[in-house]
């Protein structure tokens, strides 16, 4: 399971308030342009302010809209304003990712390939960190430069294939932790 930490957006009855964004703003610019009246928006258009007005309300609709609706720093847990989301890993997808991309480096048996790859059925790195680390990890890469890269060559963020997502990560680590799993 990966822990990833989002924005707590919740109401006073802590209710999640995520989905009431568009709305809001939807809501602050037709409202804006009704309180204005259409006599005056139609002057201001006619003198070339139209376009600073709306571009007004929509600043101002989307600096209302981050505001986090009064809820307690940090969320109701208090911890500094994230709450870890849960990410549970699908092995199978995450074998199938894996092939995909990161089998280009560490072998399709995950055991590495000369000058390229760890093999990671037996990396004491792997098995150490959590999973959440190992998101982190894999999101970032590793630069050759970096003094704990021992092969040379460059592990670029997302195995070089940015369109993967944290639950696409997700599931490779769960394909992983199948062979390698965490020992603290």
């Amino acid at each position: 399971m990966v822990l990833i930490p989002t924005h707590d957006l919740r109401d006073h009855e802590g209710k999640s308030k995520k989905d009431s964004v568009a709305p809001l703003v939807i809501g602050f610019v037709v409202g804006g342009i009704i309180c204005t009246g259409r006599e005056t928006m139609r002057l201001l258009t006619k003198n070339g302010y139209g376009g600073i007005l709306g571009i007004g309300f929509l600043l101002f609709a989307l600096v209302a809209s981050g505001c986090g609706g009064g809820a307690p720093a940090g969320g109701a847990t208090g911890g500094g304003g994230a709450t870890p989301v849960a990410l549970k890993g699908n092995p199978e997808k995450g074998k199938e990712l894996f092939l995909g991309t990161c089998a280009s480096c560490h072998g399709p048996d995950a055991k590495g390939l000369p000058g390229l790859g760890k093999d990671l059925t037996t990396s004491a790195f792997v098995k150490q960190q959590t999973d959440a680390q190992l998101l982190e990890f894999i999101k970032k890469g590793r630069p050759a430069t970096d003094p704990a890269n021992t092969t040379g060559v460059d592990m670029p963020p997302k195995g070089g294939n940015p369109a993967l997502t944290d639950q696409d990560l997700a599931d490779i680590i769960a394909f992983i932790r199948t062979f390698n799993p965490y020992q603290p």
